[in-house]
């Protein structure tokens, strides 16, 4: 896997976790357990611009907002 492709996978789960987190907390108390992936996956998010970051964001409501 390449670098882009790979900071784009973090990227993605970055955003998604972070979305699933702002939903589950609507309802109950939950923590994100901040480890080295976690890290990198924001440090790859932390990158893009702010048009960008809307992107992966809007991607990841699609699939919480399927799973809610």
């Amino acid at each position: 896997m390449n670098e882009e492709s790979n900071n784009q996978r973090n990227t993605y789960e970055f955003s998604y976790l972070t979305t699933l987190f702002e939903e589950i907390s609507r309802v109950r108390s939950v923590k994100i357990e901040k480890n080295s992936s976690f890290y990198a996956a924001e440090r790859a998010r932390n990158n893009l611009t702010y048009y960008e970051k809307a992107i992966y964001k809007i991607s990841a409501l699609a699939g919480v907002n399927t799973i809610f």
